[in-house]
């Protein structure tokens, strides 16, 4: 359950990002201030976090004992 949350969190800040690089008018929110640069640093940290959540489920998979 909560790797279904926090992939799926992952995955919309991958495409927030993927928006962000891509649409000008989103550079420009985030620039001028306001409510978007709390949603900017926001996806900025699950993306972050992400990562790590998915370094370390690959290093638990590769050394992980299956059998306990």
């Amino acid at each position: 359950m909560l790797k279904k949350i926090v992939y799926s969190a992952w995955l919309i800040s991958i495409i927030y990002f993927i928006c962000y690089l891509t649409m000008p008018f989103l550079e420009n929110a985030v620039k001028s201030g306001g409510l978007m640069i709390y949603i900017h640093v926001i996806m900025d940290l699950i993306l972050i976090g992400g990562f790590f959540f998915v370094f370390v489920s690959i290093i638990r998979f590769f050394f992980a004992n299956p059998d306990k």
